[in-house]
């Protein structure tokens, strides 16, 4: 039952903060429900996948969700997300809480500076937004540079992802707008989109190579992650006001801390 109840935290994080939330559900995962590093990153990996479909779905039903990005974008995920899996066991525990502790840091500071804007939250994307007309499909046409440049960010983020059970939206969000060239919701979109190839292939790696573990543990916070995401979807008409951005970027931040001092000694 306690461990139903961290991954409805987890799912609260991710679904109530525009990028970065899953690296603090992670790290909640091991603070409060005490799993260790490999199955909390497992079970962040098929919550994550599921929680991005939900997003992804309302997106697409939108007819907001760029397919083009999206695909080249989960292309790479398909390399990278193995690559991140492998990684995971064979890096020392202190050296991979100090990595994470890096990577939750950034996330939360990059998060810090964006107080003016509005926190888009992936669990509120597309609530009552007007489906685009058929004729108006959220679709850019991308050069051979820009596929390879996202075939690359999709990789990259995707082995974050699948290193440490989340962080794929915080890495690819800033890379995929440069890109790209998408608004803020629909860039949010695409990066949902990653999250459920680097979940499915992350955790696709693990379930290959007899690594998962505890089945039952993890489903218990699959099934508090999707609970706890649709709370969030409930709660983010009310967590939109500007100052949103550098709560979640402290607590991110704290979390990141907190794993890395209790994974060095």
């Amino acid at each position: 039952m306690i461990t139903v109840l961290w991954g409805i935290v987890f799912g609260l994080a991710v679904g109530l903060t525009p990028a970065g939330g899953g690296l603090a559900g992670v790290g909640l995962l091991m603070l409060g429900a005490g799993l260790s590093p490999p199955m909390a990153v497992i079970a962040a990996l098929c919550a994550g996948a599921l929680a991005g479909a939900v997003g992804a779905g309302d997106g697409a039903r939108s007819r907001a969700l760029d397919t083009g990005v999206s695909l080249w974008l989960g292309g790479g995920a398909l390399i990278g997300a193995p690559l991140g899996a492998l990684l995971l066991t064979q890096l020392p525990p202190a050296l991979w809480s100090g990595l994470f502790a890096l990577a939750a840091s950034l996330a939360g500071l990059a998060l810090w500076p964006r107080v003016a804007e509005k926190p888009w939250l992936r669990a509120g994307l597309f609530l009552n937004v007007p489906r685009l007309p058929a004729g108006q499909l959220a679709s850019v046409a991308l050069s051979m540079a820009a596929r390879i440049k996202l075939l690359i960010t999709g990789a990259a983020a995707a082995l974050a992802g699948a290193l440490f059970g989340a962080g794929s939206g915080a890495l690819s969000r800033p890379l995929v707008t440069r890109v790209a060239g998408l608004p803020a919701r629909q860039t949010l979109a695409a990066t949902l989109f990653l999250m459920i190839v680097t979940g499915l292939a992350g955790a696709g790696w693990f379930w290959a190579f007899g690594r998962i573990g505890d089945g039952m543990l993890i489903g218990q916070v699959v099934l508090g992650a999707v609970a706890g995401f649709g709370f969030a979807r409930r709660l983010s008409g009310y967590c939109v006001a500007p100052w949103f951005n550098r709560l979640t970027g402290l607590g991110i931040l704290t979390v990141g801390v907190l794993v890395a001092v209790t994974g060095m000694s």
